[in-house]
């Protein structure tokens, strides 16, 4: 049976940060918690499920480490940079005297 999934979208959370492919098939959704920055990543391999991971990333370092190991990078650079741009982003909020308190 030979079926075309529409893409998947995630819901918008004012709280949070979402960057997705063109085509879909990549959305990763980033928000700040008291331990870090909480990353959701769903991808739709082709002709199976979605494949979801949820992490929790205490420093930008292990972030870093993160998206430099994923192979979806290749495929979607553009994607990528604004995923490390909205990162940089939340960490650094996390740090600032002024928005902890």
């Amino acid at each position: 049976m030979n079926r075309t999934l529409a893409p998947w979208t995630a819901p918008e959370r004012p709280d949070s940060r979402t960057v997705r492919s063109g085509d879909g098939a990549l959305v990763v959704t980033l928000r700040r918690t008291p331990d870090g920055v909480f990353v959701e990543r769903v991808i739709r391999q082709p002709g199976s499920a979605r494949v979801v991971q949820a992490v929790v990333f205490a420093t930008a370092g292990q972030f870093m480490r993160w998206c430099d190991a994923d192979r979806a990078r290749f495929d979607y650079p553009l994607v990528y940079a604004s995923l490390t741009r909205h990162a940089d982003a939340l960490f650094a909020a996390r740090t600032d005297p002024v928005a902890t308190g």
